[in-house]
């Protein structure tokens, strides 16, 4: 078996642990794969995502920011960095990385909807609609958008048009 085979069974491996659960036990296997490929973005990034896990996201933004370096072009990479910047208390940053993950992805539902809901959150509503429109052309049943355009709507003062995609998002 290559190397690069055995990396691959390596991070499948420790990626089933981690989807299980067993994040200790997978993050050894990140931590093997490293010692034998310290340039190993999905190992760095996974790395990240268990310290997230945990709580730390301090490591998780240095270990996923490591990743990112490595292996740049990954729009889950910057997504999951901003979910850390946004644990860590960095919302500008989150936003950034989440706009960053969409320029890379333009389909990624995921990251339109987490600007909107963002920048709902932050008291711009006007910009938070044009991401949460975004998110449900690509997705029209998403609910969490759905509720989160309504909130924006309702901050806008468009009572009528909040209603209606509040039922939207219970439907």
């Amino acid at each position: 078996m290559s190397q690069a085979q055995h990396t691959k069974k390596s991070l499948e491996r420790g990626l089933r642990l981690h989807q299980s659960g067993k994040l200790d036990e997978a993050g050894l296997i990140y931590r093997q794969v490293l010692d034998q490929n310290p340039g190993n973005a999905d190992a760095l990034h996974f790395l990240g995502l268990i310290a997230q896990q945990k709580g730390d996201a301090a490591l998780a933004i240095d270990l996923i920011s490591d990743a990112i370096e490595i292996e740049e072009p990954r729009p889950t990479f910057h997504f999951n960095l901003a979910a850390a910047r946004l644990a860590a208390g960095d919302a500008a940053g989150a936003l950034n990385s989440y706009r960053r993950a969409a320029e890379l992805k333009p389909d990624f539902d995921d990251a339109h909807y987490s600007i909107g809901a963002l920048l709902g959150r932050s008291g711009r509503a006007e910009e938070a609609l044009v991401a949460l429109d975004r998110a449900l052309e690509l997705k029209p049943d998403f609910g969490e958008a759905l509720c989160a355009k309504g909130a924006a709507l309702e901050r806008l003062g468009r009572s009528a048009a909040a209603a209606a995609a509040c039922r939207g998002a219970l439907e």
